[in-house]
């Protein structure tokens, strides 16, 4: 059985040596995430490359490559000692450069002190660290009482509660990480602190001015981005439920339901939704998850997540290579129980042609028990709009084009080939059976069936379905 929730692991100092990396990609995750907050330009190209040339058999493509852009985050600046807060004491909190970090706690970041007032709340490394603003002093310095202590360790964040400070949604350095992605023809971007729909047009000036484009995540880890969900998954290629930040921003038992209305949403649209932070969480130190933490990925996958993102498991843990065969054996059980589709199902009228044409074919598969759906696509469209109605089958997505192959390897239930250029339907027939009969997906008397879009090329004109048997091999 083909796992369909997608894997994608996040490369650090626990994984990123010659041999590291090898033994990431061998455990068959989908995705590797590049945390463009952590290391220089230099690192991250030799990274890519060596993803790049990680070795595929002819039927697959190799991992997605996810850059995941910094975004305005403001952290405690890199003081080698820290600072040992006592609840009740008062400190000095201030802009890089206003304070010094033996008197006060600098903080990082693109932004000043404009409109926080007394009584305002601060939270410091995923809430482990509470303050309360006593007095404004200037733009950027405040006074702080203590709420809750702690050791604050350099480089931790810093979140302002229910406090929409002036920063810009890209800054200089995520402009420039974009670009660098655009020139590496990485397969994702992930924009970081989305607010509002707009705040994908930064993004759209650079690819119109460099005549390249790349499908782009929004990670929603602001309250601000859940008043404008819709206009969001509207506008961007797909949505990360950034459980980091988000769950410091909103109530925590706000969570869980916030995850659900996200991912139903994404689902409902056909963009593919990804969940991401302290999924497996105890295996940084650990070889094994907690029952909650299994838990928390099984129900993610009931809920209809395309992918899990595992982030410090496989960056900094331990044990960054058991996670991932951790989660896939987590993922694998979950999506064995016969009530999954039933539960992962979208209800969804088809408002086009290619809607009706896509939900037909798992439908189709479903009623007849065909174990295969193959999609013939020129953009990856006909493979999304198939896995957006969550079919039995596996949906193969064959496409003659490698970038796309590995855009949809985030894409649920989606398993994506590049095959040679076709023109006609008899072609696209003789190409899918061959493949299928040769990676054993199927076999002769079997029947599976191929949703594709005519005229070929067209993008977004789904608009044919054909059951077809295979009663001999077939080549060309």
């Amino acid at each position: 059985m083909v796992r369909k929730t997608k894997i994608i692991a996040t490369v650090g100092p626990a994984s990123d040596s010659k041999a590291g990396l090898n033994d990431l990609l061998a455990t068959g995750l989908d995705a590797v995430r590049l945390n463009m907050s952590q290391r220089d330009l230099v690192y991250y190209a030799d990274i890519i490359q060596r993803i790049r040339e990680w070795p595929s058999v002819f039927e697959t493509v190799g991992p997605a490559i996810m850059v995941d852009l910094a975004g305005p985050k403001i952290r405690t600046l890199n003081f080698s000692s820290g600072w040992d807060l006592k609840t009740g004491e008062v400190v000095l909190l201030g802009c890089e450069g206003a304070v010094d970090p033996t008197e006060g706690i600098p903080l990082t970041g693109e932004f000043r002190f404009q409109g926080i007032k007394p009584g305002a709340s601060i939270s410091a490394d995923d809430g482990k660290i509470l303050l309360d603003v006593t007095t404004t002093i200037s733009n950027v310095l405040v006074e702080v009482k203590v709420r809750r202590g702690g050791l604050l360790l350099p480089r931790k964040g810093v979140n302002f509660i229910n406090i929409e400070l002036d920063v810009p949604t890209l800054t200089a350095k995520d402009a420039a990480d974009f670009e660098f992605a655009l020139d590496q023809e990485v397969d994702w971007v992930a924009l970081s602190f989305v607010r509002r729909a707009s705040d994908f047009n930064a993004l759209q000036q650079i690819m119109d001015r460099k005549g390249k484009t790349i499908p782009v995540f929004a990670k929603i880890e602001k309250p601000e981005a859940l008043d404008d969900l819709e206009a969001i998954v509207e506008q961007f290629d797909g949505v990360m439920v950034a459980r980091g930040d988000l769950g410091v921003e909103v109530p925590i038992e706000r969570l869980p339901a916030i995850q659900k209305q996200i991912i139903r949403r994404a689902n409902m649209a056909g963009k593919p939704v990804i969940i991401a932070t302290q999924l497996l969480a105890t295996m940084q130190d650990n070889p094994y998850p907690t029952r909650a933490e299994v838990t928390d990925v099984a129900n993610a996958v009931y809920d209809g997540a395309d992918a899990l993102l595992l982030t410090g498991e496989t960056a900094v843990g331990k044990f960054p290579f058991e996670t991932i065969l951790q989660m896939d054996r987590i993922i694998s059980e979950v999506e064995k129980d016969p009530e999954i589709d039933p539960r992962m199902a979208v209800i969804i009228p088809s408002q086009t042609d290619s809607d009706a044409i896509s939900h037909a074919a798992g439908e189709i598969a479903n009623l007849l028990n065909i174990k295969v759906i193959v999609t013939m696509t020129h953009s990856g469209a006909t493979a999304s709009s198939v896995s957006k109605y969550r079919p039995h089958a596996t949906i193969y997505s064959m496409t003659p084009f490698l970038p796309v192959a590995r855009r949809l390897k985030l894409t649920w239930g989606v398993r994506p080939i590049v095959v040679q250029p076709y023109t006609t339907t008899d072609e696209m027939l003789a190409f899918a059976e061959e493949k299928l009969l040769a990676m054993g997906a199927i076999q002769t008397g079997d029947s599976f069936i191929l949703s594709a879009g005519i005229p070929i090329g067209k993008i977004g004109s789904t608009n044919m379905l054909k059951i077809q048997s295979v009663k001999s091999v077939n080549t060309l």
